[in-house]
């Protein structure tokens, strides 16, 4: 293998690492937003429930359910 085969072949890898450093990035960043999400949901899950179990309101239960024996 010569100069030339080896420089190409290592611009190759080169490139091929870039691309794959992208595509983690990307993955990185769709697992902040749906981590972010899922915590803006369960923030307002938790605020909605603990609300309507203060004022002892049943609004919180989905059509369908049936509430917890006591």
């Amino acid at each position: 293998m010569d100069s030339t085969e080896l420089a190409s072949d290592y611009r190759i890898a080169y490139q091929q690492l870039q691309y794959v450093d992208k595509q983690a990035e990307q993955v990185l960043e769709a697992l902040e937003k749906d981590r972010a999400l899922a915590l803006k949901r369960y923030r307002l899950a938790r605020t909605a429930f603990l609300k309507t179990a203060l004022n002892g309101d049943d609004e919180y239960l989905v059509e369908g359910e049936e509430e917890l024996p006591t």
